[in-house]
């Protein structure tokens, strides 16, 4: 045999090898849960061919979850619009912004189920009812205009309307069988008060103000603020299901207000004219105020249910330049915060957390209080830290 045809078929004998070898590793990988195909292709999101989000670091450990021993965990890794406590009262229910679906996850992190049949994209925010069966929820058309749609998750069977294209702001009642919307009408507006079904439709005012902004408390009692600006001034008041008004807040720029679930007090913040000075207060209906211990935005608050007067407040570590709010609305700055307990009966204040580098928006309590959830307002991601009992 010539020495080049031994060459050959030394050559095929390897190759021949080099295929088993292969082909056994690619058995063993299967068998190992733990192998280097299911690290590489671990986590990541499950597009609408499944129904989990696995939520895993760079190590392939799960984030969260009734394991999580750390303070702080994530809760979604992607972008969430609104997530609130599920009405069960033992998960933390969310909307993804960038697929339009809606979520479930324990309250303790870790693998999240799609509980809706329904995809809205450009979700943005959503508001729910206290039982968590019906929401608002808002979103963006193509053409950039904002629509609000009414849902009722009845199972994963999912019902609901959207409201008329001139609306502009909408709120849901608590009990969730009734809406409230603002469609302008000249220079003014109309604020409309309907069933949660679309129907027993009611123009209960007429404003001369436009850009008005609705929240509903309690059952029988609504609140409008006009748009903030730290350029403008914005004024406060409440208006009942039979359309009385009540003046709460005079003119002051930069507004935000933030009510207490009995909707018996309120946070608020101002700025002085051009973003400058930010200050926090409490305020009840008897025309009674308090400054509070904290340089904050009174969105980036949250009232306790479980202890009277108590807030817990994201309080940025430094505040910028450029005028506020609006520099942050816009993202053109953003903030690092500290998070605080403030008893607004007293005015202490007590840190909480200082380990983070978060900018804390859209905060919520789980029912015991012993979890605060929010959402980073630089990439929209959903986390939660653990309070001290």
């Amino acid at each position: 045999m010539s020495r080049k045809k031994k060459i050959i078929i030394i050559a095929s004998m390897g190759a021949v090898l080099l295929i088993i070898a292969l082909a056994a590793l690619l058995l063993l990988g299967r068998e190992n849960k733990d192998g280097f195909l299911d690290n590489l292709f671990s986590g990541g999101f499950s597009l609408p061919g499944g129904k989990d989000i696995d939520l895993e670091d760079d190590d392939g450990a799960v984030t969260g979850g009734a394991e999580s021993r750390s303070a702080l965990f994530m809760v979604s890794d992607g972008p969430v619009a609104a997530a609130t406590i599920s009405g069960d009262g033992d998960g933390v229910l969310f909307y993804r912004s960038d697929v339009g679906h809606l979520y479930k996850t324990a309250l303790t992190g870790g693998a999240a189920e799609r509980v809706s049949n329904l995809t809205i994209p450009s979700t943005i925010n959503a508001e729910w009812s206290t039982e968590k069966e019906t929401a608002m929820v808002t979103f963006i058309e193509e053409n950039r205009a904002l629509r609000y749609f009414v849902l009722h998750y009845v199972g994963t069977t999912t019902e609901g309307v959207v409201l008329p294209k001139e609306t502009y702001a909408a709120t849901l009642s608590p009990n969730g069988e009734n809406i409230a919307y603002a469609v302008a009408v000249g220079d003014g507006a109309s604020v409309v008060i309907a069933s949660s079904s679309g129907k027993e439709q009611k123009n209960v005012l007429f404003s001369e103000l436009a850009d008005i902004e609705l929240s509903w408390i309690t059952d029988d009692l609504l609140f409008l603020k006009t748009r903030s600006s730290a350029f403008a001034p914005s004024i406060l008041w409440s208006l009942s299901v039979s359309g009385k008004t009540q003046t709460l807040l005079t003119p002051k720029e930069g507004l935000g207000v933030l009510f207490s679930p009995d909707g018996g007090r309120f946070l608020y913040s101002e700025t002085l004219r051009g973003g400058r000075d930010l200050a926090l207060y409490v305020a009840n209906n008897n025309d009674e105020y308090l400054k509070l211990p904290a340089t904050t935005l009174s969105e980036k608050c949250v009232w306790s249910n479980k202890q009277t007067g108590v807030v817990f407040c994201a309080v940025p570590q430094k505040l910028s330049g450029l005028p506020l709010p609006d520099s942050w609305w816009s993202g053109e700055v953003s903030f690092i915060d500290d998070l605080w307990r403030i008893d607004t009966e007293t005015g202490e204040a007590t840190m909480v957390w200082d380990q983070n580098d978060f900018d804390m928006v859209k905060m919520f309590l789980s029912p015991e209080e012993d979890y605060l959830f929010f959402v980073n307002k630089k990439d929209s991601t959903l986390w939660a830290v653990r309070l001290a009992s």
